[in-house]
């Protein structure tokens, strides 16, 4: 191999919505985010913290969270609507492909949690479905959309939740085996890092984003209207991982797709 010859990464984000029992629908979402287009996205993520966020108050800031951000909870409990929602169009525009957007995929697994629960898989938790087609459907974009492409690092938002984790990590580890004696097991994520990580969202961009992405996916799906239509700002570049045979087989558990599946 030619010295000179460099390895690209794609920086995969991923994070769910409706996990709660209230919530009849699961999402879980990977934002893909190449390698050279991360510092200009960590920049304008600040730039919205800096206009939104008075300066008094932004050395202590740690994150944009979509159900607060949305409803004005927590940090922005104080701030404005007109405000709030500015912020959460500017965020969700750096995923767009308009002005200042990124135009950055955002692959989508969503779950009918009643519905599963009634299926004969009642007893397979719903992240760990919506996981493993989300982490199929990056895959299956991956191989469309990036052949030259040579490496995804898969991070998922860090959880205090350790049975989550473990979940998720074994769910990984079945679709994602490591390449070694004694079987030199074949894999169906080919082009992953041998190992998901998962970081805090108070320090990711990338997280924040996917958490903003993946809440206002699952809204869409669930028939929720918003003020603004957050979801058109971002629905160019939201992909269902419409994985087949489980998509057709099981159409009860897998949740419409809003566009064009893998």
């Amino acid at each position: 191999m030619s010295p000179h010859r460099r390895f690209f990464v794609e920086l995969a984000y991923l994070d769910e919505s409706g996990s709660d029992k209230d919530s009849e629908i699961l999402v879980i979402g990977a934002l893909i985010v190449p390698e050279e287009k991360f510092t200009e996205m960590e920049v304008l993520v600040g730039a919205v913290v800096e206009e939104l966020i008075p300066r008094d108050k932004q050395e202590s800031f740690e994150r944009f969270h979509a159900y607060e951000l949305y409803n004005g909870h927590g940090v922005f409990s104080d701030l404005p609507e007109t405000s709030r929602f500015d912020a959460i169009s500017k965020l969700l525009g750096i995923v767009s492909t308009g002005v200042g957007g990124l135009s950055l995929p955002f692959i989508y697994s969503a779950i009918n949690k009643k519905a599963l629960e009634k299926s004969l898989f009642h007893s397979a938790k719903p992240t760990d479905v919506a996981f493993s087609v989300c982490t199929l459907g990056i895959e299956r974009w991956l191989e469309q959309n990036c052949p030259d492409r040579y490496l995804c690092l898969v991070i998922f938002d860090d959880s205090d939740d350790r049975v989550l984790k473990k979940d998720m990590q074994t769910s990984f580890r079945t679709l994602r085996q490591k390449l070694g004696p004694p079987m030199w097991s074949a894999n169906k994520l080919w082009r992953m890092h041998d190992a998901m990580y998962f970081g805090s969202s108070k320090d990711s961009a990338g997280l924040q984003i996917a958490d903003l992405c993946a809440y206002f996916v699952r809204r869409k799906i669930a028939g929720q209207t918003d003020p603004r239509d957050f979801f058109s700002l971002i629905a160019n570049q939201v992909t269902c991982a419409a994985i087949e045979p489980e998509w057709s087989q099981y159409p009860a558990i897998f949740v419409d797709k809003l566009n064009a599946p893998l």
